[in-house]
C-alpha cells in the first residue's frame, strides 16, 4: 500500500468521524434544548442533509435520544483514549465523562432487551409484563433462567453488570479476554449491541 492509498483511507474514515460527531450535536440539542451558534448550526444542517437525516430528529422523544447521544459520546471519548493511551486492555477507565457517558448509554440497554432480546428468548418478554416483572426487593433483576431452542439462558442482574469493573478479589471476574463470562450468551441472543449496552 502506498502512502497515498493511506492517505485516502484516513481522509474516508474521518468523514464519517466528523458526520458523527456532528449528529451528536444534533442530538445535543434535541436532548438539551441548547440553541446552537449560528455558525454551527449551519455547518450541522450540512451534514445533516447530506446524511439524509434533516427530518430524522423531528417526532423524537429526547427521553429516547439521550442514551444514544451518550453512546456517540462514549464511543468518541473510547477511541481518543486508545489512540493517545493504547497501554491497556480491557475496562480499567476512571474518566468521569467516560463513565457518566458510559452510564447514560446503558439507560437504553432496558428497550433493547424487551424490543430485541425478549422475543428470542423463550418466557422472557411474559416475565416483563408481568407486574413484578422479575424485581426484587432491592429493585433489582434477579438472576433467572430462560430457555432458548430448550437451552437454559441466564439473565443476571444489574449489580453483578456492576460488579464486573470492581477489580480483583471480587467473586465475579472477568475472563482473560476482559469480556464478562456470560458475555457469548448475551451476544447469542442480543448481538453485539448488546455488549455495549450491557457494559460487557
Amino acid at each position: 500500500m502506498t502512502i497515498g492509498a493511506v492517505r485516502d483511507l484516513v481522509m474516508r474514515l474521518n468523514v464519517s468521524t466528523g458526520a458523527l460527531a456532528a449528529l451528536g450535536v444534533a442530538l445535543e440539542k434535541q436532548v438539551r434544548g441548547v440553541p446552537l451558534d449560528p455558525a454551527i448550526k449551519t455547518e450541522i444542517d450540512h451534514v445533516l442533509a447530506a446524511l439524509e437525516a434533516t427530518e430524522m430528529l423531528d417526532g423524537v422523544d429526547p427521553a429516547e435520544l439521550k442514551p444514544v447521544l451518550a453512546e456517540i459520546r462514549m464511543t468518541l471519548l473510547l477511541d481518543a483514549k486508545l489512540l493517545l493511551c493504547p497501554t491497556s486492555g480491557g475496562w480499567a477507565h476512571t474518566e468521569a465523562e467516560i463513565l457518566q457517558s458510559t452510564g447514560e448509554a446503558s439507560a437504553a440497554f432496558p428497550f433493547l432487551l424487551k424490543q430485541t432480546i425478549a422475543p428470542r428468548l423463550e418466557g422472557l418478554a411474559k416475565r416483563l409484563e408481568s407486574p413484578r416483572r422479575g424485581v426484587s426487593r432491592r429493585g433489582c433483576w434477579c438472576r433467572r433462567s430462560f430457555y432458548r431452542d430448550g437451552a437454559p439462558v441466564a439473565v443476571t442482574s444489574r449489580s453483578r453488570h456492576r460488579s464486573l469493573a470492581a477489580g480483583p478479589g471480587h467473586r465475579a471476574r472477568k475472563r482473560e479476554d476482559g469480556r464478562a463470562p456470560h458475555a457469548d450468551r448475551v451476544a447469542r441472543a442480543g448481538g453485539a449491541g448488546a455488549l455495549r449496552y450491557a457494559g460487557l
